[in-house]
């Protein structure tokens, strides 16, 4: 059951468990539960509750008041046990949510099954029943429903007219975009993830588009998200490893353009050099789009920022540490923080900073109040951050640097007592793979504060914004 809930159902359990541990439990019960919807202000289930005229302070009052005496349990040891009373609560939100029709299990789902499950000092607190709350859940969601049909819309019209600008456009380094583009690739991302599941398609092409995809580095999100995401807006992908085509060895890299401009429509590369993308780029007549290279990843801090947007709304005004190497992931997420209106500070080790180049040009797009900071200290990066962001020490082609790049960046690990200096809302992000015990410590990774694989889901939408509005 547990990978049907929601992040915010699954941080609410979290919560519970964490209240059960505060008051001295064995075990979680239904007040703890209560305890912790109404903690958690954000989820759809405290905001119906906001809506219906419940003060979540007195609610809160109340089920505390009614949790059982524990306090002789105070010596006893490891997390508490999902009650039996929880465990018929979970049951019965999960058959709450297939009425509603709800992939799901959200928070919405757990206080419903709460107002008919929870008992009679659950229901005196929360002051209203069962039908009433389950109203309310299905006129939310009916009206969440009908603005994601809006932007939907909007994001067809965007691709349809080429109200950015885009069209034939390559896509090597962020920079490359501007605030108002940036916006409306994130827009357009969105709508993407919104019929991710559904027949509906956001272009509506007169053919078929093919898209090349080279490497001559390994992938595992690049390649899925690409190829994938190309296959489900209806074109064509075609795969070249390394051995394949032999880009500046076997085959001189305007050979390479000239020829596969014949073919194809699109071609993204995940290169080691960035001279190769430019190569790609001034040589071919059709888009390339930066799958990776030693200077940028513009695509990952597309998905970065739509992951933010959907956690926090507005990037607008958002504070990012990054924490670790100054390296190519770093580079694309200071051109998008500059251009999003966020500020950056990145706590890098002597000698590891991101190229002054970039940072310089990227403080020349800063929007706003919006700061772009390099510090050398991690506790001052993470300080009332909004998001952690790291990095592995030791990219593909640095191994023979791996024992020193060990040394020189012991102490910036991403740990528990780490994120504890950043906002109380903060989440993890990592662009992956992710080395546990060296740049980030298992607890946070793994834990209910990262955001980690929302990110890698991310990369196949916003990769889909990005051809949707180039070809």
């Amino acid at each position: 059951m547990w990978q049907r809930f929601t992040d915010d159902a699954r941080q609410v359990m979290y919560a519970a468990q964490e209240e059960a541990i505060r008051c001295g439990g064995l075990w979680v019960g239904p007040e703890h539960l209560l305890l912790s919807i109404a903690a958690s202000r954000e989820t759809r289930a405290a905001r119906l509750l906001v809506a219906l005229g419940i003060d979540l302070d007195e609610m809160a009052r109340d089920a505390g008041a009614a949790l059982p005496n524990t306090s002789g349990n105070d010596g006893a040891a490891g997390a508490p046990s999902i009650g039996a009373n929880v465990a018929a609560i979970l049951d019965a939100a999960a058959a709450e949510a297939q009425r509603m029709g709800s992939e799901s299990l959200g928070t919405e789902h757990i206080l419903v099954a709460l107002a008919e499950r929870g008992g009679e000092s659950v229901v005196r607190a929360l002051r209203v029943d069962a039908e009433r709350l389950r109203a309310g859940v299905q006129a939310g969601l009916a009206t969440e429903a009908a603005a994601p049909r809006a932007d939907v819309e909007r994001a067809r019209r965007l691709v349809r007219l080429d109200s950015l600008r885009l069209r034939g456009r390559s896509l090597l380094s962020m920079a490359e975009l501007d605030a108002d583009q940036l916006a409306g690739v994130l827009d357009v991302a969105e709508a993407f993830a919104a019929v991710r599941r559904t027949s509906e398609r956001i272009v509506a092409w007169d053919r078929p588009r093919c898209l090349a995809c080279l490497f001559e580095k390994p992938s595992l999100r690049t390649r899925v998200t690409f190829e994938l995401g190309m296959k489900l807006m209806g074109g064509e992908v075609v795969i070249l490893g390394p051995t394949e085509i032999g880009l500046g060895t076997r085959e001189p890299v305007p050979d390479a353009a000239r020829n596969l401009e014949r073919w194809v429509d699109v071609i993204m590369a995940r290169v080691m050099r960035h001279e190769t993308l430019v190569g790609l780029r001034d040589h071919a007549r059709v888009p390339v789009i930066n799958g990776l290279c030693d200077r940028e990843h513009p695509c990952q801090a597309l998905a970065d920022l739509l992951t933010l947007r959907q956690r926090f709304g507005a990037l607008d005004g958002l504070r990012v540490a990054w924490v670790g190497d100054g390296n190519n992931v770093l580079h694309s997420l200071l051109y998008a923080a500059a251009l999003s209106g966020m500020s950056l500070t990145a706590a890098c080790p002597a000698g590891y900073e991101p190229d002054q180049g970039i940072l310089m040009s990227a403080r020349k797009l800063s929007r706003g109040d919006a700061r772009l900071e390099v510090v050398r200290e991690p506790e001052a990066a993470c300080a009332g951050a909004h998001a952690v962001v790291t990095d592995v020490w030791t990219s593909m082609g640095q191994e023979a640097e791996r024992e020193e790049r060990l040394r020189r960046f012991a102490g910036y690990q991403v740990t528990a007592a780490l994120m504890d200096r950043a906002h109380e809302d903060a989440v993890f992000l990592h662009c992956l793979p992710a080395h546990r015990g060296e740049e980030v410590a298992a607890d946070v990774i793994d834990g209910p504060r990262s955001a980690v694989f929302d990110q890698a889901e991310n990369r196949m939408y916003a990769q889909q914004a990005v051809l949707a509005l180039v070809l």
